[in-house]
Formats: C-alpha cells, structure tokens, sequence
C-alpha cells in the first residue's frame, strides 16, 4: 500500500467534502448518584450509595465547587453532598484544590485564550464526550450530551463555556471573590448590588476616618 498516495487522495477527498456545521438545540443533563466519602489526614476515599441518580445543576454545582476555596473540609462537604466524582476518582486532597484553581484561572481568561491554556496546561479539563441521539416521548431524535459524575459535569461546564465564549470577572469585594458572567457591556467590578453597596458604604467609612 502507497501510503503517501494515500494520504493525497483523503487530502483531497476532505477538502471536496468538508465536515457539515450543524446548529442543534443540544440537551445537556447531569444525574449523579450518591457516595459517602471520607478524609483520612489528605486522602479521600469514596463508596458509591445505591444506583438511583438524580439531576443537578452543573454550573450551580461548579460554583460550589470553587466555594471551597482550598479547604478540606469544605471539600469534603460538597463532596458527600453532590456524590459520584467518576471513575478513576483522585486520591490525593490536593488534586481536587489544584483542579479548582485551574478552573477558576481559565474562566478569567479572556475566551480566546482559555483553548491554549486547557490544551497545554490544564489537560485534565480536555476530557471527550459523545454526542447522542435519544428517541423521546415525542417520537424525534433528541441530541443530547450527559455527564455521569461530578468531573464530567466540570469538564463540561468549562467546555461549553469556551464554546459560548462566556466572558467572567472576579467581584472586587475582598472578603466575597465570587466569579460572574459579563452579560453587558456595561461595566460593573461587582457581581451582586449587595457587594457594591457593602463596599461603597466601607468606602464611606473610611474616608470618614
């Protein structure tokens, strides 16, 4: 077999028929069952807890996820309340808080950058998924994208992000450092009106001293 020649002929072939770009209301779901788990000095370990899984909020789950903020304990907590973390589950503390911090980094990246950084640095974010089509109650192939742990979930999350190109900022209030997402173009260096209130009113007493 001529395997340059070959590789021509597929050049060629792919050039004439060029991958189709589809729009499709795709269906993202998380259904994560239930796991006891504990920490031993800093190691984890995990029991899964029957097989009923029920749905989760991926992104409200992620936010939580940054909530622990390098604290075991914390960890620990939202892992016994969200379940399964996949197969394969880190043992280590640590691997968990420096995941969350690369997280936290990428989505203050500007989107066009994220790509490069979960490419080179960040690989355990680049996990690959399938797209299927399920066949519902109405009768008509449903697209659909599912995540079956709390590390699909993440993964996906950030993924999608990137594909949306959601632009986030770090809230300027020292004491909350929540994440938001720019949803205008107008600017604003706090996530909630509560934030920017507490700190004008900070501002204001300390001008007064």
């Amino acid at each position: 077999m001529d395997v340059a020649k070959w590789a021509r002929e597929s050049e060629k072939l792919a050039r004439k028929y060029p991958p189709s770009i589809l729009s499709l209301p795709v269906r993202f779901s998380l259904d994560v069952r239930g796991a006891q788990w504990r920490l031993d000095g800093k190691r984890l370990t995990a029991r899964p807890t029957g097989i009923l899984r029920r749905p989760i909020d991926a992104w409200d789950m992620r936010r939580e996820f940054r909530a622990t903020a390098g604290d075991d304990e914390r960890l620990l907590i939202f892992l016994n309340r969200y379940g399964w973390w996949g197969e394969g589950y880190p043992s280590r503390v640590r691997d968990y808080h420096e995941l969350r911090k690369d997280i936290e980094d990428i989505l203050l990246m500007p989107p066009r950058l994220r790509t490069t950084r979960i490419f080179l640095a960040a690989h355990l974010l680049r996990k690959d998924f399938t797209l299927q089509f399920r066949w519902e109650r109405h009768r008509t192939p449903v697209p659909k994208v599912e995540a079956n742990g709390i590390y699909d979930a993440l993964c996906l999350t950030v993924q999608i992000d990137l594909l949306r190109e959601v632009e986030y900022r770090k809230c300027k209030r020292p004491d909350c450092n929540e994440i938001y997402e720019v949803t205008s173009r107008h600017h604003r260096d706090y996530h909630t009106q509560y934030c920017a209130h507490l700190e004008s009113v900070r501002k204001k007493r300390r001008g007064a001293n």
